[in-house]
C-alpha cells in the first residue's frame, strides 16, 4: 500500500469515526468526543517530538509550543495559525488546515442535523489547542468557531474557565 493510499484510508477511518460518534452521541457529546482525541493526539505528538512541552507552561508559552511542534512534526505549515491574546479569550485564525477536506465532508451532514450551530460545531484545530492547554497549562479553555470557511479561513475563540 503506498503512502498516499494509506493517508487516504486514514482518512476514511477518521470521518468515519466522527460520523458515527455523530450519530451515537449527539452534538452535546461529540464535542467531548473530539476533545478527548485531541487531548490524545496532541500528546502522542509531543511525545513522538521528545516532549518539548511540559507541564507547568504559561498559556502563551503552550500555545507558540503547540504552534512550533505542528509545524516541526509536519502537521502545519509556518503561517497556517495565527493566535491573538484579547485579554478574556484567545483568538485562533487557520488558513489552508490540514482537516479542511474533513471538514468539507461533515460541515453540511452536521449542520444538515439541525443540532449544530456555528457556535457548538467541532473544530479539530480549535479542539488541539485547547487541548494542549489543558495538558501542559492544566487550564480549560473551551473554544467556540465564530467563523467558517475549511482550507480558506476558520475563526475559533478560546475562553478560559
Amino acid at each position: 500500500m503506498t503512502e498516499e493510499t494509506t493517508r487516504k484510508a486514514m482518512f476514511r477511518w477518521l470521518t468515519g469515526s466522527v460520523m458515527t460518534s455523530i450519530k451515537l452521541l449527539g452534538s452535546r457529546q461529540m464535542k467531548v468526543f473530539t476533545r478527548g482525541m485531541s487531548m490524545v493526539f496532541v500528546n502522542m505528538l509531543n511525545r513522538e517530538a521528545g516532549e518539548p512541552l511540559r507541564d507547568g507552561m504559561d498559556v502563551q508559552g503552550t500555545l507558540e509550543g503547540f504552534k512550533k511542534l505542528e509545524i516541526s512534526m509536519d502537521q502545519a505549515v509556518d503561517g497556517e495559525v495565527s493566535i491573538t491574546d484579547k485579554g478574556e479569550t484567545i483568538e485562533v485564525v487557520v488558513k489552508t488546515c490540514s482537516y479542511a477536506g474533513l471538514c468539507q465532508d461533515l460541515l453540511p451532514a452536521l449542520t444538515g442535523t439541525g443540532e449544530f450551530s456555528e457556535s457548538t460545531i467541532p473544530c479539530m484545530r480549535c479542539s488541539n489547542y485547547s487541548a494542549a492547554l489543558g495538558l501542559f497549562n492544566k487550564t480549560k479553555w473551551p473554544y467556540r468557531l465564530q467563523q467558517y470557511a475549511p482550507g480558506a479561513r476558520c475563526t475559533g475563540v478560546l475562553k478560559k474557565l
